[in-house]
């Protein structure tokens, strides 16, 4: 990934609209363009279409499902301190002071 140009990994706004190269994952997709050994061809609105989040993909929402879930493993009481114990980059949600609170537990002292 290093070896790549960098100014190929850049996100065209337009040809996300467009579905056209230079959106997300266009060098990916150049890959799948065109017949494989077989023959077989993955049709250009299939292949240029946009990117789905993970949660579309599966069928269930489980971004609420774990927002929910660590929503009741931080208190009320901590995020209303969340600003003395992290007053770098302090965290907004209770998700967010969740992965903050695992990361200072296993990386103390790398603000």
């Amino acid at each position: 990934a290093m070896s790549v140009n960098p100014e190929k990994k850049i996100v065209d706004s337009e040809a996300v609209i467009n579905n056209a190269r230079g959106r997300e994952k266009t060098m990916l997709r150049e890959l799948f363009e065109g017949p494989n050994s077989e023959g077989d061809v993955i049709p250009k609105p299939v292949l240029w279409r946009a990117k789905a989040m993970q949660c579309e993909g599966v069928g269930e929402d489980w971004v609420s499902i774990l927002q929910r879930q660590v929503s009741s493993l931080v208190s009320d009481e901590e995020m209303e301190g969340a600003a003395e114990k992290f007053p770098i980059n302090t965290p907004q949600t209770k998700e967010e002071y969740y992965y903050r609170r695992i990361f200072d537990q296993n990386f103390p002292e790398m603000d």
